[in-house]
Order: C-alpha cells, then sequence, then structure tokens
C-alpha cells in the first residue's frame, strides 16, 4: 500500500529525468492535518454511522430504570466445629483445588434453585414481598380481579434480581450474594434474607442427612452381624474337616521326606548314567576278548585277569613252538588244546561278568522308577496341604476383613448418633447487606461521555478505515507507487465544460488547460528526445472515460504551439471520437484508405492522399480520422500495409501522436505501440484501481513503447490528489492549477 492508504506513515518518493536530474525518497508520518483531511472528505459516512450507533445506545441507557444492590457474604466451611472430634458420616474435607471448585459450585446452584426462592419468599414479611412485586408489576390494587399474580420466587429467577459469585481467589470460601432491586430497602432485606434462609436450608440438609445415615448405619450393622457369624462358623467346620491342628505340625515332616526322595532320586539317576555307560562299553567291544580285557571294571577282575594271563602265556607259548616244530608236532598239538581250553574258560568269565553289568543296570532302574513313584506321591501329599492351608488363610481373611468392617460401622454409628444432636452446620454468614445509597446505572454525565467517546469513534474511524478499503487510484503517490513510472502532468476536472470545450481547450487558449498542458509538454520534452528528432507517441489508458482522445488533442496542440510539425492520428477503430472535437466528418481516414486497397503511399503522397484525407486544424497541426469502424481493428493494424503507412507518416512529421482504445480492454494500443517510439498513459482519479493501472503498463512495456510516463486527469479531490504528509505537496506540479483564477490574474497584470 502507498502512502496515501497508510493512516501512520506516508512514503513519498519522487523521480526526476535521466537526463542527471535528481532522486530521492523521504518518509514522514502522517500528521493531524492530514487525518482531518480524509475525516473531512468522508465525514459524511462517519455522521450517518455514527449517529446510528450513539442514538440507540442514548435511548437503551437512558431509558434504564434506576436499580440498587445490595451485597451479603458468606463462608462456606469445608469442616465443622464441632464440640467433640466426631466424623460425619459425609466428610467434608476437601484438599484438591477441583474438588474444592465442584463443592462451592454446587452451593452456588442450590443458592439459584427455585425451592430456595419460595423459602426466601415465604421468609419476607407481607408488606416487603408486595413492594418488591409492585416494583416489576406496578400497584396490586389496579390489577384486574382474577388475573394470575406471578410469585415473588418467579420474579426473583427471572429478572436477575440474584446473583451469586465467588471471592476473588481460585480457592476462596466466601461466596458473594447481591440483589439488584428498584427499591434500596428491599434490596438489602432480600439479600440478608436469602444468606438466612440458605443457612437454615444447609442445616436442614445436614440433620436430614445425619438422620438417613443412622437409619442406614444400624440396617449395615444387624446385616454384617449375621455375616459376620456364619463366617466364623464355616472357618471353624473346615479346621476341624480338614485337621488342620496336626496337618500344621506335620507340613515340616512332609517336606523333608520330599527333599530326602529328591536327593536319592538324583543320585539313582546319576547311578543309572554310570550303568548305562558300562552298558555301552561292553556292547562297543562286542565280544572281542582283548576288546573286553581293556574295560577296566571287567580287566580288572582278578578271576578274570588271572585266565587271561594263562591265555596270553599259551600264546607266547605256541609262538616258540612254531619257530621249533611243524603244525602237527605233538606239543603243538598240546598247545593248541590248552590255549582252546583256557579261552572258552575266559569267555565263560567275561559272560558272567557282562551279564552283571546288565543285571546292576536293570536294578538301578527299578530303584530309579520306585523313587520318581514315591516322590509324585509325596508331591501331592505337600500340595494337598498348602491348598487346604491357602483356602483355610482366605477364609480367615474373610472373616478378619468382615470383622474390621463391622468395628468401623459401630463406631461410626455411635459418631454419627452424637453428630445428630450437635450443631455441624458448615455456612456461617460474614458481611450483612447494608443501605445502598446510590444507584448501580450509570450517571447522565457518564452515559453523556459514553456516547461522546463512541461517536468521535465512528466519527473518525469510518471515514480513515473508507480510506483504507478504498483501492482506486487517487493521489500522485499511488501513479508513481503502483506504475513504476514518473508523473508527467495533472488536470483538474472541469465537470461545468463541454467534452468539445475540453478537447479544444489549448486551440481556444483556454486559460484552465493550457499551463497543465505546458508543464505536460515540458515534461515530455525532458525525457525524451523530441527537440533532437523526430518522434512518435501512442496515448493509451487502462478503462475507457479516462479522458485519453481529450488529452491526446491538447497534447498535440500544445507540441504544435511549439513549433513542431504535429500529427494527431486516432486509431481507435473501436470507437472514434477526436472528429467530434473538430466538427468533421468520419468519411476519410486510416480504414477508408486501407479499404480501397491501394499500395502503400510515398511519404511526399500522404497529404494529398484523398483516402486519408488528412486535415489541417491549425498552425503546425494536421489531423488523421480513423475512416470509420471496424470489428477486426487487431488485423488492419497487423498488416504490414498498415505498418508502412505508419512510417510514412513519421518521417512528414517532427511528432505523431496516435489516440488508441483502452490497454487494459483491447490488445489495439499494443499492436500500434510496436509502431512508435514512447507511449503516454493516461489516468482518471477515483477511476480505476491500482492493480488495473498496473497490469495495463506492464502490456504497453511488452511492446516497442515503453511507457514515458503518466498523465493524471480529471482530479476531483486535490487533497487526495497531493496525498498526507508534508512532501506529497511537492507533486502537484504546476502551483497556479490549484487555482485557475490565478492564471488570469497572473495574465491580466501582464496585458
Amino acid at each position: 500500500l502507498n502512502s496515501s492508504k497508510y493512516l501512520l506513515m506516508a512514503q513519498v518518493d519522487k523521480s526526476t529525468s535521466n537526463d542527471g536530474g535528481l532522486s530521492g525518497s523521504t518518509q514522514q508520518l502522517i500528521s493531524l492535518v492530514d487525518i482531518l483531511q480524509i475525516v473531512r472528505k468522508r465525514i459524511k459516512y462517519g455522521i450517518l454511522i455514527a449517529l446510528a450507533v450513539v442514538i440507540p445506545f442514548l435511548v437503551v441507557f437512558l431509558s434504564q430504570e434506576k436499580t440498587y444492590q445490595a451485597t451479603a457474604t458468606m463462608m462456606i466451611e469445608l469442616t465443622p466445629q464441632n464440640v467433640m472430634n466426631i466424623a460425619e458420616v459425609v466428610d467434608t474435607k476437601v484438599t484438591h483445588l477441583n474438588l474444592l471448585n465442584t463443592f462451592m459450585n454446587t452451593n452456588i446452584e442450590r443458592i439459584r434453585t427455585r425451592a430456595l426462592a419460595e423459602e426466601v419468599a415465604a421468609a419476607m414479611s407481607e408488606e416487603d414481598r408486595n413492594a418488591f412485586i409492585e416494583a416489576y408489576l406496578g400497584p396490586l390494587s389496579e390489577r384486574v380481579d382474577g388475573e394470575p399474580l406471578p410469585s415473588a420466587a418467579s420474579l426473583i429467577l427471572s429478572r436477575d434480581v440474584l446473583e451469586v459469585e465467588r471471592g476473588d481467589d481460585d480457592d476462596s470460601q466466601v461466596l458473594k450474594l447481591t440483589i439488584t432491586h428498584p427499591i434500596p430497602r428491599i434490596a438489602q432485606t432480600l439479600a440478608n434474607t436469602y444468606v438466612e434462609q440458605f443457612i437454615l436450608y444447609k442445616a436442614l440438609i445436614r440433620s436430614d442427612s445425619n438422620e438417613d445415615a443412622v437409619d442406614f448405619l444400624k440396617a449395615q450393622i444387624d446385616t454384617m452381624r449375621v455375616d459376620l457369624a456364619e463366617s466364623e462358623m464355616k472357618l471353624q467346620d473346615f479346621r476341624q474337616e480338614n485337621n488342620l491342628i496336626t496337618l500344621q505340625q506335620d507340613q515340616g515332616i512332609v517336606v523333608e521326606r520330599l527333599r530326602r526322595l529328591s536327593d536319592a532320586l538324583t543320585e539313582g539317576r546319576i547311578n543309572l548314567l554310570e550303568a548305562d555307560g558300562r552298558v555301552g562299553q561292553v556292547q562297543a567291544a562286542n565280544n572281542d576278548i582283548d576288546r573286553l580285557m581293556e574295560i577296566p571294571f571287567i580287566g580288572d577282575r582278578q578271576d578274570i585277569n588271572l585266565i587271561y594271563g594263562q591265555l596270553n602265556e599259551l600264546r607266547r607259548e605256541r609262538l616258540v613252538l612254531d619257530q621249533t616244530y611243524l603244525r602237527r608236532h605233538p606239543k603243538v598239538i598240546e598247545n593248541e588244546a590248552s590255549i582252546a581250553s583256557v579261552e572258552s574258560v575266559l569267555n565263560k568269565s567275561l559272560s558272567q561278568a557282562i551279564q552283571q553289568v546288565f543285571s546292576e543296570r536293570e536294578a538301578i532302574q527299578g530303584e530309579v522308577a520306585s523313587l520318581e513313584t514315591k516322590l509324585k506321591e509325596a508331591e501331592e501329599d505337600v500340595l494337598k496341604t498348602e491348598r487346604a492351608l491357602i483356602e483355610y488363610n482366605q477364609m480367615e481373611r474373610d472373616v478378619l476383613k468382615t470383622r474390621e468392617i463391622f468395628d468401623v460401622l459401630m463406631t461410626r454409628f455411635n459418631e454419627t448418633s452424637i453428630a445428630r444432636e450437635l450443631d455441624l452446620n458448615v455456612v456461617r454468614m460474614l458481611d450483612r447487606a447494608v443501605y445502598p445509597t446510590s444507584p448501580n446505572t450509570a450517571s447522565l454525565l457518564q452515559v453523556s461521555a459514553a456516547a461522546f467517546l463512541l461517536g468521535g469513534i465512528f466519527l473518525i474511524g469510518v471515514p480513515l478505515g473508507l480510506e483504507l478499503l478504498d483501492n482506486r487510484l487517487a493521489s500522485f503517490a499511488d501513479i508513481e507507487n503502483f506504475s513504476g513510472k514518473p508523473l508527467l502532468g495533472d488536470l483538474r476536472q472541469f465537470s461545468k465544460k463541454s467534452s468539445k470545450e475540453i478537447s479544444t481547450a489549448v486551440l481556444n487558449r483556454d486559460a484552465d488547460l493550457i499551463e497543465p498542458f505546458r508543464a505536460i509538454f515540458s515534461a515530455i520534452r525532458l525525457r525524451s528526445n523530441i527537440s533532437k528528432e523526430k518522434i512518435s507517441f501512442v496515448i493509451t489508458s487502462s478503462l475507457p472515460d479516462e479522458g485519453k482522445s481529450s488529452i491526446a488533442s491538447n497534447l498535440a496542440s500544445i507540441v504544435a504551439s511549439h513549433d513542431y510539425s504535429v500529427l494527431l492520428v486516432d486509431c481507435d477503430f473501436r470507437r472514434p471520437s477526436i472528429h467530434l472535437g473538430f466538427d468533421l466528418q468520419n468519411d476519410h481516414g486510416l480504414l477508408r484508405w486501407y479499404e480501397n486497397g491501394k499500395p502503400t503511399v510515398e511519404s511526399s503522397e500522404v497529404l494529398a492522399n484523398e483516402d486519408l484525407g488528412i486535415v489541417e486544424l491549425g498552425p503546425n497541426l494536421f489531423f488523421l480520422r480513423s475512416g470509420g469502424v471496424t470489428e477486426l481493428p487487431t488485423e488492419v493494424f497487423g498488416d504490414r500495409k498498415m505498418e508502412s503507412l505508419f512510417e510514412s507518416l513519421k518521417e512528414n512529421f517532427d511528432v505523431v501522436i496516435m489516440d488508441t482504445p483502452p490497454v487494459g480492454l483491447f490488445p489495439d494500443a499494443t499492436l500500434v505501440g510496436d509502431n512508435v517510439d514512447h507511449c503516454v498513459f493516461v489516468a482518471r482519479q477515483f477511476k480505476v484501481n491500482r492493480q488495473k493501472v498496473r497490469y495495463s503498463i506492464n502490456l504497453m512495456d511488452r511492446s516497442n513503447a515503453s511507457v514515458l510516463g503518466v498523465i493524471f486527469n480529471g482530479i476531483k479531490d486535490v487533497n487526495a490528489a497531493v496525498g498526507y504528509g508534508n512532501n506529497s505537496s511537492n507533486y502537484y506540479g504546476h502551483g497556479f492549477e490549484k487555482n485557475a483564477s490565478r492564471y488570469k490574474e497572473y495574465y491580466s497584470q501582464k496585458r
């Protein structure tokens, strides 16, 4: 947003020509005068809205009936102040903040109940009750007979009479009870009566609660006594049935026996593993005598070892005999017989030893199986004993728990019976309500001050808000900040002048407009090479009715007055209008020449061409009309024949100025712009929004005719155009333009 839309900051960027001019930027806070200008511009909207708000505000507050407020406070105690150290059935000790809040909110809701309101109304005297009702319904004597009369309790709850709130702290136990009523005495009386009745109400609730608790505890004690007796009898019967007296003593013996059986079984399993190992060694020997003798538990036996020694001696002897005698020698035969006899004896001994190994293993297996059976029986005996003891202990615990509950109930029953006879109220009055001396409604002075402040806020805020929301092009700062182009000049709005008068203002030496156009010419001269070479311009705008055709006519006239030969060309084939300002027919011109299909005209023949029909409007000023309208303007401008004509025109004149349709709506200006040097953009105050201007200028910058600058046209609000902030006034091109009468005064003095 630019400076004219900021309420706190005004930013002004001033740029000069590229010919060595200076440029700078300043920032300045918006002044009070600027705010007053904004408010003055839209003061009628501020007044209307301020009145629409203030009048209902005054009506509502001044029509309110005066009311008075009386406040009484009371303390809700968490624990009662007992004469004896006796706990109630309902424990009122609250330590957690959430529980405290719940406790206090419950009491607030009880105060607001209809039942309590009816008790309060009944406790009031008939005189006070009637006065309370008459304040809302009028004198009771004037009511029609038979018409139902609302109760005081209904009025209390429906007229916002009662207000209950906690103290200032989060953990406060104080309740503030406020009564609002038009009669001060009734407000005071009703507030005190409400607290008194609530105290009685709480005491009655607590008394009824204790009575109910005594009856409840007595019934529970009777039931619990029967249950306790039955539980004790069942425990005794179970003990006798399972002989738990001797079983408890024998439990240690059974456990010790189980331990010994477990140890014996472990040892038997170890022996069985050893026996299995011996059997495996025997089987691996495969009845081989030598391999069997290598097994320690066989070869180490004395009888077998002795026989095996005899066999080895006979074998050595045979080796000696085989070296000395033949096989059939008697000694050899005798030796063979001895060896066979010894081997037979040895095999019998080995068989007996092997059989003994297998027998030992079988014996160990039988022993292990027996131990496992005995161990399983012992485990079952232990488990049976433990189950019986567990069941007994559970029954015993149940009996103890029942006995404890019975004892607690007896204690609570005795305490509650005593508490019923004592004052256990937990509500205490802290402060009684005092007589209110001043109403709680705002005074006339306060209401008037609030209305004045509220009206002032809307009176100033509405114009400022509308200024912020207004997105139209309004100021010189808007031109440069949003278009990115320099301001070439500015023109006031002359609503009393006709369009023809404005189009020919420079030709007719109109003092209101000739000086602004001279300033515009000077700005164009500084930013272009108009004084050094032939040059051409396209004039366009964002939207229709921004005054581009009138500016094109006057700009051509002011340039011609500086001794330049100027050709004004109406390139608006959609809605041509320049010829109307000069009282000419649009029967000759560009379209007529184009439609006749003649070849390109030579530069020397441009002025003499009948189809073009160029007319001379004044010294050095010539005009080429559009020659009609067409629905295909882009095709015409895109034709090379038209491009060649434009080149011939530029060769015959120092300056060519072409008026085109709005570039924000049609592409004609960009097509014409490809054949000219520069673009002069026209923008009317409050006509077009800033985004549209920026978009349109960007379109022209993409053509060959980049935008040279912007002419700000149709200025209705000079203060808005100047903008806000002291430096913004520098934008206003020519100081005299603020007051056209100063032009006339100046020239009259010269004459």
